[in-house]
């Protein structure tokens, strides 16, 4: 029988609501509960009212944290009570200490719309939460067994700043501990199931063929395409915190869409295998008439897959790379074309990346009483005490933001589109920004000018100025950048 759909009557809805949740709750044989299940499979808004008119009749009262003792070592763990179908959400929250042995599995998630919550039970006190967050509760739970995990909306209290700050400092640290990673991509939609069994390898037989050239151009095959392409441009993969979660080598970490899930290692062979017949594709080139070679796009259907899966791309390379020193720098510009509802996020999260390298003494303070345009001017002062002058590489010449920044700090809040870079090898130069320049010799330049000590020094000047002291090698007669660059 198909799912039927109808709308609301308030009252009516209220009373049937009661008297579902009588049935409920008072009710000991099973046959009741299961009724009640069906009736919230078939109509998800009743299951969704039904469970909301759960916590408000169970519940007395908001949930009210308790401190944690040491918030820079100590978390909490939401222990997800079992449940099925229209059940009530109930979770109960205790605190981990930094020397407990308890497993956990940590959730990595998209908080959603900050204004469409649902009530959960929390301690038999009530929490509002987002609905993707409940959605992923409800798929989550065991039927029959409690289970154990980390997430950042309900075990961080998000009100108090100084716990936020001390917690976001390890946040590293409580997914590395995590026994499993779950990543919720969502609820199913339309073809999800299929991109996930593409993913899983269960149909292996359409990934190989989705690797032929103008396969797409078939009905099922077009279909694969389509289906993949809507999974990958899902909001949870260009979610900037996702860097810090999910990137580690030999963390076991399942992906969650509906009621579906594949292994991260399965998904990842996928997704390369896909990635380098496309692009492989893509660079296909034929040679002009007037010599010069261009770029052939063989179907639309596949560069819009390409793009979809280049996040997905970047977070699988940064499980498999060895763990070499990656600058402050660096991960600020990785982590600058993804996504974040608080952009002061992208600096704390650099600089946690950063600290996982001995050769890399960031220290991560996170600091949300900065305004966004204290934190993107506090970010250049660590790129200089770090890596020289290599942040001028992110810079913008255009200053059309309303934050009002000076043009030698990053707007970190977008994708960088390079209009100018540093000329390659030239990095070595900028030690002399830090005051250790060697006496290394500059490329085409008349060298025998040039002092044998040098003392170059760079600084700030207030917030809206940035001296550097080098050396003088020529002079510009021209540019074609028709700006003035305020500094």
């Amino acid at each position: 029988m198909p799912t039927q759909k109808f709308p609301l009557n308030p009252k009516l809805s209220y009373l049937f609501l009661n008297a579902a949740t009588t049935r409920t709750t008072r009710s000991v044989s099973k046959s009741k509960t299961i009724s009640i299940n069906r009736i919230s499979i078939r109509y998800p808004q009743l299951s969704a009212l039904l469970a909301s008119q759960q916590v408000r009749m169970n519940c007395s009262g908001s949930y009210a944290y308790q401190a944690l003792h040491d918030p820079h070592n100590d978390i909490r763990i939401a222990v997800l009570q079992p449940g099925v179908g229209s059940d009530a959400i109930r979770v109960d929250v205790l605190q981990r200490q930094s020397s407990s042995n308890l497993k956990y599995t940590a959730l990595s998630y998209v908080w959603g719309d900050p204004n469409v919550i649902s009530p959960i039970e929390i301690n038999q006190r009530q929490l509002h939460i987002t609905t993707n967050l409940e959605s992923a509760l409800r798929h989550l739970r065991d039927r029959y067994e409690p289970r154990n995990l980390w997430i950042d909306a309900i075990c961080i209290n998000q009100k108090d700043m100084a716990e936020r700050e001390a917690q976001v400092s390890i946040m590293r640290s409580i997914y590395s501990q995590a026994e499993e990673i779950i990543v919720w991509l969502g609820p199913t939609s339309e073809d999800s199931d299929l991109a996930m069994e593409i993913l899983s390898g269960k149909k292996s037989e359409i990934l190989s063929q989705m690797q032929v050239h103008h396969a797409s151009k078939t009905l099922h095959i077009h279909r694969a395409y389509v289906a993949l392409h809507r999974l990958y441009q899902r909001a949870w993969w260009r979610r900037a915190w996702v860097i810090q979660e999910v990137t580690f080598k030999e963390k076991p970490v399942r992906l969650y869409c509906g009621r579906k899930s594949v292994q991260w290692a399965d998904s990842a062979y996928a997704v390369r295998q896909l990635h380098f017949s496309i692009d492989s594709a893509q660079r296909s080139y034929r040679t002009a008439s007037h010599g010069q070679q261009e770029s052939v796009i063989y179907d639309e259907v596949r560069k819009g897959l390409l793009e979809a899966l280049a996040p997905a791309v970047f977070l699988h390379s940064q499980c498999d790379r060895p763990q070499r020193p990656a600058s402050y720098t660096a991960q600020l510009g990785q982590v600058r074309v993804f996504e974040a509802s608080d952009a002061r996020d992208k600096v704390w999260i650099a600089e946690t990346l950063s600290n996982l390298f001995p050769s890399n003494k960031v220290a991560v303070k996170p600091n949300y009483s900065l305004t966004l345009r204290k934190t993107f001017l506090y970010s250049v002062q660590q790129c200089l005490r770090h890596d020289g002058l290599d942040f001028l590489d992110q810079c913008d010449l255009r200053n059309d933001t309303p934050l009002d920044l000076p043009t030698f700090v990053p707007d970190w809040r977008k994708p960088h589109m390079r209009k100018f870079r540093l000329l390659k090898g030239a990095e070595g130069y900028f030690a002399a920004c830090r005051g250790n320049f060697t006496s290394q010799r500059l490329p085409n330049c008349d060298n025998h000018h040039l002092p044998e000590k040098r003392d170059f020094s760079v600084s700030l000047m207030g917030d809206s100025m940035l001296s550097v002291r080098g050396i003088l090698v020529d002079e510009v007669k021209c540019r074609t950048i028709h700006q003035r660059i305020r500094t």
